[in-house]
């Protein structure tokens, strides 16, 4: 099970200004979007075991979306649901790929300049700079996710615009990254240091 921050805890309060500052300067106007990267991606990536909870058979953490991508394929997931555990498994490509992009792009400077993507069972496809790839990936992810919500058309649409507007938000959230670094919050400033190590 996730940990959870508390409800009013003065973290949420901090990353909801931050990400308001973000979108007002990004000109977004979308506070369901807003909403959600707040709330549910840089509340619950707070707790590390949240940002890392793809796991590989031998349970050792995945912290690069081509293995994620790779252990999501494998025939002998860990989900009760197949469809639910698809959702769950690209909404957090999703929202990991947001959070780098936004947050941590530097994190990304100590990968290989050629990322691999595994498509189609052994067929491997070389992408570009690991931003760009990360991107994409999140991109795709959110689309993904989108196409599970058919029921749900409000949900459906919000994760169809993260697809759709990945580089605005990413965008605001480096916005909003700024406002952080000029708070100093010790919590935020933990999860900097454990990323860029």
């Amino acid at each position: 099970m996730p940990k959870k921050i508390p409800e009013h805890h003065s973290l949420r309060k901090i990353f909801r200004s931050a990400t308001n500052f973000g979108f007002w300067h990004s000109d977004l106007r979308d506070r369901e979007a807003a909403s959600y990267i707040s709330d549910e991606i840089l509340v619950e990536f707070t707790y590390v075991d949240n940002l890392y909870k793809i796991r590989n058979a031998k349970g050792k953490r995945l912290e690069d979306i081509a293995e994620m991508l790779i252990e999501g394929e494998l025939p002998n997931m860990n989900v009760m649901d197949y469809y639910e555990g698809k959702r769950a498994f690209y909404k957090h490509i999703g929202d990991y790929a947001l959070f780098i992009t936004g947050l941590f792009p530097e994190s990304l400077k100590g990968m290989k300049e050629t990322r691999h993507d595994y498509i189609l069972g052994s067929l491997i496809i070389p992408t570009g700079n690991p931003l760009s790839y990360y991107m994409e990936r999140g991109k795709r992810a959110y689309k993904e996710v989108s196409a599970f919500y058919s029921m749900n058309e409000r949900e459906e649409a919000l994760f169809r615009r993260l697809a759709e507007k990945f580089y605005n938000y990413m965008c605001a959230l480096n916005l909003a990254r700024a406002y952080l670094d000029s708070l100093k919050n010790k919590d935020y400033q933990q999860i900097k240091r454990i990323l860029l190590e």
